[in-house]
């Protein structure tokens, strides 16, 4: 038998004997890159010895690493108070607000989605150079936009930024709004800011075809898809 494996075999023994899920916690440092001190580990020795009782080794070191993860997301943004967990070993779970959390995206999406509502909110705050016409409302509900669109595709037109582009493809440069309704025509233009207020993008070209204009979305979310 090779040092190695004799090595493998005295840890594997000391792993049972704590109780020791060694496998899961691995998983849960790499999956959520968290590291744990030295001092941590013979704190949670300590415990055990206190209460003379080291098959609580496990339980105390994936709770330590389950307060290490709340820690490292709250300082992002998320509330503590939404951290919940049981612990039992084998079968410990993490929670956030009520759902059981096994990676780290689950957790950065719900950091983006409460940024995002916050840029939503402080968009729709936000005073608004463009307001969209009565006539330009009227289209868009002809073309079957409900009312309840109408400020998203307003909030766009203040937002949304253009690119002009030659008819073999070559681009221009960069243009605003006034310039872009001007090369499309008001009808073309809201056709376009309308569709890339859900579509993130959109491209219209003016009545000649010798112009395109590519519009690209500035909405909250929109280099997140």
């Amino acid at each position: 038998m090779t040092m190695a494996t004799r090595n493998n075999q005295t840890m594997e023994f000391i792993c049972n004997c704590l109780v020791f899920n060694d496998d899961y916690i691995d998983k849960l440092f790499t999956e959520f890159d968290i590291d744990m001190d030295q001092s941590e580990v013979y704190d949670a020795l300590d415990v055990c010895h206190d209460k003379q009782d080291y098959q609580m080794f496990g339980n105390l070191i994936i709770g330590k690493v389950f307060e290490h993860i709340q820690e490292r997301y709250v300082e992002q943004g998320l509330d503590g108070d939404k951290f919940d967990w049981s612990i039992d070993n084998w079968c410990s779970v993490l929670r956030y607000d009520g759902k059981e959390v096994k990676y780290k995206q689950q957790l950065e999406g719900i950091i983006r989605e409460k940024r995002e509502a916050e840029e939503w909110e402080k968009l729709r705050k936000a005073p608004r150079e463009f307001r969209l016409s009565a006539g330009d409302k009227r289209q868009l509900l002809e073309w079957g936009y409900p009312s309840n669109e109408l400020e998203q595709i307003e909030i766009e037109a203040n937002v949304c930024t253009y690119e002009l582009y030659s008819r073999k493809g070559d681009k221009q440069g960069n243009i605003d709004r006034d310039e872009a309704i001007r090369i499309l025509g008001r009808k073309e233009w809201l056709s376009g800011i309308s569709r890339t207020a859900f579509h993130w993008s959109a491209g219209r070209e003016n009545k000649s075809g010798t112009k395109h204009v590519s519009f690209e979305s500035g909405l909250p979310g929109r280099y997140n898809h």
